[in-house]
């Protein structure tokens, strides 16, 4: 008989620093998830916007399964001198990350994403090379933001 599965968590991480203030970091990244949201829900009686806010969407099936994602995405804390959003993704695992834009120099940001993956697999299960790319995918986001600040 097979062993039963166990919830592996694998962390992620992502970090960069934006030459622009944490304002206009913040703007950008707000503006990319409002974006990619493509018809998100706002939930009822939540901001859409600053701390509170509070959003869920349904990604589109995907995969030879056809999972779909469900986002859900909150501004979970706007202090000096930094700015938090976490969101978690989830369908047979779940994503969770946090962004987190802290003043480094007057004009300059910041910008580090960490988050774990978790799902049931089996003992002993590699997740090496879904860490690389968890990471990459990390970096990538926040190339975006920083892109997104410049304007191109």
């Amino acid at each position: 008989m097979p062993a039963p599965d166990v919830v592996h968590t694998v962390p992620t991480s992502g970090e960069l620093t934006i030459d622009a203030p944490r304002a206009a970091v913040w703007r950008a990244a707000i503006e990319l998830d409002e974006l990619a949201d493509d018809g998100g829900y706002a939930l009822v009686g939540q901001p859409r916007s600053g701390l509170g806010a509070k959003s869920v969407r349904l990604g589109p099936p995907v995969g030879p399964h056809g999972f779909r994602t469900v986002m859900y995405s909150e501004v979970t804390a706007l202090q000096e001198p930094h700015w938090i959003t976490s969101e978690v993704l989830t369908s047979t695992w779940e994503h969770v990350e946090t962004l987190l834009l802290l003043d480094i120099d007057p004009g300059r940001t910041r910008a580090r994403v960490t988050g774990a993956w978790r799902r049931p697999a089996p003992a002993g299960t590699d997740f090496s090379e879904l860490q690389q790319s968890l990471d990459l995918l990390a970096a990538q986001y926040l190339e975006r933001i920083a892109a997104a600040v410049r304007g191109s």
